[in-house]
């Protein structure tokens, strides 16, 4: 191996015609990417302030409702309310079986109903 690579100095050359050689960095190797990654994050940032500085305010919470219902108790062992007796005196029309209905011959519809003719 020549004397030159060993790092001792040459003899034959003059001082500074050989460099020595250094690994790039990361940021020297990976500089087009750390470019584009660098304006990437800018982007992002102002996107994200922008964002926050702009944004509408929240609406106020809709009003609490108001508890204007009465609840009564029932005491306990209370007997149930009987109907009214005027609701009870007055005959309902729809349990009435209806008059002349069609049945099959010789059978009545319905109890009370007179038989077909």
């Amino acid at each position: 191996m020549p004397r030159t690579f060993s790092g001792e100095e040459s003899r034959g050359y003059p001082k500074g015609a050989i460099e020595e050689y250094r690994h790039p960095s990361m940021f020297e190797r990976y500089r087009g990417l750390s470019i584009v990654f660098a304006i990437l994050f800018l982007a992002l940032t102002a996107y994200v302030i922008k964002s926050i500085v702009t944004a509408k305010p929240k609406p106020p919470p809709p009003p609490r409702p108001e508890q204007s219902v009465y609840i009564e108790a029932v005491p306990k062992g209370a007997p149930p309310q009987q109907a009214s007796p005027q609701q009870d005196a007055s005959p309902r029309q729809d349990t009435q079986p209806p008059q002349g209905a069609p049945t099959k011959l010789g059978a009545p519809a319905r109890k009370g109903t007179p038989p077909p003719r």
